[in-house]
């Protein structure tokens, strides 16, 4: 956490900036409020926000933010033209998990289990989009036998992730049969 502090000439802290986030662990399905608070200074103060090139204003804002790490800009200008900042690194993660892959047979498939499945999602193997997807909340089904058997060739690592019609996505989780 980085709090810049404007001095007057005695010395004294006479402005700062900083700001708070909430929920404390975001994840990307997760909307984000971020809450300034400005203290000395000449009021009103404007907020200036900046979200990894993307703008906003105002004491408090709202933002969905991809999974990963972001840059969070704070910037208070007092009425008197003083400015003060707080930048910190906030980490979002992903809604989306594969915890484990088990092959079933009889015909081949693949059992996905995590948590962040939304109806609708789909699995891609190193890529390519899987023959079917059988959604089940927690744990995903792989199915149509030979051509998936095909995708994931026996002793040979694939990657494979889950996308969600809302755009979030699984890191990819690596498998072998």
């Amino acid at each position: 956490n980085f709090a810049r502090l404007v001095r007057d000439a005695g010395g004294a802290a006479a402005f700062s900036a900083s700001f708070t986030y909430a929920p404390e662990a975001p994840t990307d399905a997760t909307p984000i409020t971020f809450a300034a608070t400005a203290s000395g200074g000449l009021p009103p103060c404007t907020y200036s926000w900046e979200f990894d090139g993307d703008a906003g204003s105002g004491q408090s804002v709202t933002r969905t933010l991809s999974a990963g790490s972001h840059t969070v800009a704070l910037t208070v200008t007092d009425a008197g033209g003083a400015s003060a900042a707080d930048v910190q690194t906030v980490a979002v993660a992903s809604s989306c998990v594969i915890r484990s892959v088990t092959k079933l047979a009889d015909p081949f498939r693949l059992k996905v289990a995590g948590s962040g499945y939304l109806s609708g999602c789909s699995v891609t193997v190193d890529g390519a989009p899987a023959p079917a997807t059988l959604y089940k909340s927690s744990a995903l089904v792989v199915a149509k036998g030979s051509g998936l058997k095909a995708m994931v060739p026996k002793g040979v690592s694939v990657q494979i992730v889950v996308s969600n019609p809302d755009g979030s996505r699984s890191a990819p989780y690596t498998f072998t049969r």
